[in-house]
């Protein structure tokens, strides 16, 4: 992660004002976050992103992938993972971040990394959360069921969630 990080300070790494803030901020927090009430837990963080590329399989055949092939998050994905479920609250050691509001270009592979997060929300979020709800949101009712449909083909098709899950 940290080449990523040091990537987009550098500006080896292309990324838009937004991204370079969200990544000044990430680093300035490491630096100052418990004086504020939080923490950083890199053991959380790194457990997200292995759940998503060890479990989650790719559901149809895309760009660099086949259906079957594991999910590997690009950088920016998993830079996303990594802040999203990594900063906790030293209070009750839950996500510091509970919604999430994550604006990309198309193709950027926002329905398939969308049903990996809900998936590792219903099966491996820490702690569990016994009335959590996930949600996704769009213009229109088709478009958020496309979300829902991948993580159903992403539980049929991967072993692990398929185990633990049941789709109805």
């Amino acid at each position: 992660m940290q080449e990523y990080i040091d990537g987009v300070l550098s500006g080896d790494i292309t990324a838009g004002r937004a991204v370079r803030l969200a990544v000044k901020r990430h680093v300035a927090d490491l630096k100052d976050a418990g004086a504020r009430g939080y923490y950083f837990d890199e053991d959380a963080a790194a457990d997200a992103i292995m759940f998503i590329e060890a479990c989650c399989k790719h559901t149809r055949n895309s760009v660099g992938a086949n259906a079957g092939d594991p999910l590997i998050l690009t950088p920016s994905q998993r830079f996303i993972t990594w802040c999203v479920f990594g900063w906790r609250r030293k209070s009750n050691c839950r996500r510091l971040f509970e919604k999430a509001h994550i604006e990309v270009a198309r193709k950027w592979g926002k329905s398939t990394f969308a049903s990996a997060v809900a998936l590792l929300l219903l099966a491996f979020d820490w702690p569990i959360e016994p009335t959590a709800e996930i949600y996704t949101a769009a213009t229109k009712e088709s478009q958020a069921r496309i979300v829902f449909d991948e993580a159903c083909r992403m539980v049929r098709r991967s072993p692990s969630p398929r185990k633990r899950s049941k789709v109805l």
